[in-house]
């Protein structure tokens, strides 16, 4: 929404398409057209996600957005420190992982995850970067902001890539 306001330039990136991931011998691997909720009735396993982002992944769980700056941290069922070690726990266990195409891409190559089949408008996310209109960014500001569209041009075009990956792993045709 901030695009609205005209004392900001908004920059958009391209959105980033999340999947669920689980062990290959998890009881809905292979399943398909799951719902997200069918997938929540197993335990999520990522690092704390707070506010828009807790409302953004589940969205049942959320209070209306008027609420939402008052939302506590929303805590997974399995609460780690780094997404290398959510991977590992679900390589492990019942529980699921969300993560972009190119943070599971090497575990759903080597067979360790799996990527469910599950497709809800909540799995995606939109960010942007903005800064005042009225204000010249100092040369530290946009030296940052070229390296961040060098990265998000970068995590697109690994997020081809590892995406067809992901859709082979759910039994879909690659693109």
């Amino acid at each position: 929404g901030l695009e609205r306001e005209s004392e900001l330039v908004v920059e958009r990136f391209a959105p980033l398409r999340f999947y669920l991931a689980c062990r290959p011998g998890h009881p809905l691997a292979g399943a398909k057209g799951l719902t997200l909720q069918q997938a929540l009735h197993h335990p999520l396993v990522t690092t704390r996600l707070r506010g828009g982002d807790a409302a953004q992944l589940i969205p049942g769980l959320a209070p209306p957005p008027s609420q939402r700056d008052a939302l506590p941290a929303l805590v997974p069922q399995i609460v780690v420190n780094s997404l290398a070690m959510g991977r590992r726990v679900a390589r492990g266990s019942d529980a699921l992982f969300p993560g972009t195409a190119a943070q599971l891409a090497d575990d759903v190559g080597a067979g360790r995850l799996v990527v469910l089949d599950v497709e809800d408008a909540a799995l995606s996310n939109a960010h942007a970067a903005f800064h005042r209109r009225d204000r010249p960014l100092a040369p530290a500001a946009l030296a940052f902001l070229e390296i961040l569209r060098s990265v998000e041009d970068e995590l697109q075009r690994a997020e081809a890539a590892p995406g067809r990956a992901v859709r082979r792993s759910q039994g879909r045709r690659a693109a």
